[in-house]
């Protein structure tokens, strides 16, 4: 504070006193002044609100007056001049804040009422003051007398929200007045108030004089409002536990293996869980229905295999004396007729088949017979897979039996479990074991050995049967007659070379 200033506030002690006595006694009435805190003045009745409309004018002008004398800081730094000019409108800012004050007390009132009563108060505010408070509970209305068509309960809505809900109804029926609803009609032109800090007096006063019907209308509405909410719940419950139903109607395996509940005994609670996971039960049911029709369709395809399998290989050769369709790979000529005149090509037929054979007298090398049977095996599988794509699983490999029990084991042991293995066929070889060991014809004997064969296990078996080379086909076509012999079905043959002359 200046000196000057100090001067001026010793020489008129009745400004400071005035000036004190706002700030001390009255600073809520000095705050709301300084701030034009009356600008938001609604609650104010028309009747007075002409000396608050002169008080706006004179804010703005006031306000330029007093910051001629400095930046107004605060109540408690103002100037002289500035305290001056404050306390020569100090009836003013007292009158004012009274008349603000009162009204102000009786909003904060009303606001009591609307959160106490919130069921009542727009229905008593509608009936006799054609105003509402946007948000609060209002009762549903019957749009046209004797319809259940109704604007939703629970909360308001605005007029334009109101009016295009009632034009979505009225086009299917053409809207009349005789149609619309006297309580629909208080609500659709009721004025619409944001808050109850925006009613008016009149409006204030319409509340505070219904008092009695308002509790009693709140009463009705709370307890409609409760009868509406459990009515939605169950009607809610209801769908949800249909809906759960239904799903496990379209969904049975997936449900049964899911949940397995009775189905008269879901609750709503239960029904939320069958829901949450209706695409673990949509997903599951799809894949048991794919599963159930491939299998009808392996079954289905089981019970044709006699007729299924032979057309598998109808494209195959047969020969003139014999009835087995056969695929071979290569030629073979005789060693003894072709020895010193044979192309490399059929050296190398002969090479591959004498590795795979495995004499133990030829003194084949391990990895010549592995190579063999690489290339031996690979051969048969792409033929058996080309022929019978996966049905390759119904078909038993039997491979002729060699003149002695080691040369069988050296030839064939590997080579079948390979190929069944990498083909899932039935490998027949522990079921076949020779008896009694003979000689071989190229050394000499007849090729007569003794065989055992499991016949229960041929019963009903698709038979592929594998040797090395056919010459005249009399071992295949007397392999078939023993093993048909047992109730099992020759489909084809396979060899790795077919003897040429």
């Amino acid at each position: 504070m200046g000196l000057f200033n100090f001067l001026k506030e010793v020489c008129d002690p009745g400004v400071i006193s005035d000036y004190n006595d706002l700030k001390n006694n009255h600073r809520d009435a000095l705050d709301n002044w300084l701030r034009g805190g009356y600008r938001p003045r609604v609650i104010i009745p028309e009747s007075e609100r002409g000396a608050f409309n002169d008080y706006d004018e004179e804010y703005n002008y006031l306000n330029k007056q007093i910051t001629q004398y400095g930046w107004l800081n605060g109540i408690d730094e103002m100037t002289y001049e500035q305290k001056r000019i404050i306390v020569g409108r100090k009836q003013q800012i007292l009158s004012l804040y009274a008349t603000f004050h009162k009204y102000e007390k009786k909003v904060s009132e009303i606001a009591k009422i609307a959160e106490q009563y919130p069921y009542g108060f727009n229905s008593i505010a509608i009936k006799y003051g054609k105003f509402r408070i946007n948000n609060l509970y209002v009762e549903s209305f019957n749009i046209f007398k004797g319809s259940n068509k109704q604007i939703d309960s629970n909360k308001l809505y605005s007029i334009s929200d109101a009016l295009k809900r009632l034009n979505a109804i009225t086009t299917e029926t053409p809207f009349t007045s005789s149609l619309f609803s006297l309580d629909f009609s208080s609500y659709a032109t009721a004025q619409v108030v944001d808050t109850v800090h925006q009613l008016t007096p009149e409006q204030c006063s319409i509340i505070l004089s219904h008092m009695d019907e308002l509790r009693s209308e709140n009463t009705r509405l709370n307890q409609k409002h409760k009868e509406e909410q459990d009515a939605e719940t169950k009607k809610k419950e209801k769908e949800l536990i249909d809906k759960a139903v239904f799903l496990a109607n379209c969904c049975p395996r997936a449900y049964k293996e899911l949940f397995n509940y009775p189905l008269e005994k879901i609750t709503s609670s239960k029904a939320e869980q069958i829901l949450e996971k209706e695409d673990v039960i949509r997903a599951t049911e799809k894949k048991r229905r794919e599963e159930e029709s491939a299998l009808r369709k392996k079954e289905e395809e089981k019970r044709n295999l006699a007729t299924i399998l032979p057309a598998c290989v109808k494209s195959w050769r047969t020969h003139s004396n014999s009835i087995i369709k056969h695929m071979y790979f290569y030629d073979y000529y005789s060693y003894a007729d072709n020895k010193d005149t044979a192309s490399q090509s059929i050296r190398d037929t002969w090479r591959t088949i004498w590795h795979f054979k495995n004499d133990p007298d030829k003194n084949v090398s391990d990895s010549d017979h592995k190579q063999a049977l690489r290339i031996v095996t690979k051969l048969v599988e792409d033929a058996l897979r080309s022929a019978f794509g996966t049905k390759t699983e119904y078909l038993t490999l039997v491979c002729l039996t060699a003149s002695t029990r080691r040369k069988t084991e050296m030839r064939y042991n590997d080579f079948a479990e390979i190929v069944c293995k990498d083909l899932n066929m039935i490998n027949a070889y522990p079921h076949i074991r020779v008896t009694e060991d003979g000689n071989a014809k190229h050394d000499g004997g007849d090729g007569s050995h003794r065989v055992y064969y499991d016949s229960y296990f041929f019963n009903g078996k698709y038979v592929v049967l594998f040797d090395d080379v056919r010459t005249t086909g009399n071992s295949l076509e007397q392999e078939r007659r023993t093993l048909e012999g047992f109730g099992a079905k020759v489909i084809c043959a396979v060899t790795i070379a077919q003897t040429t002359h």
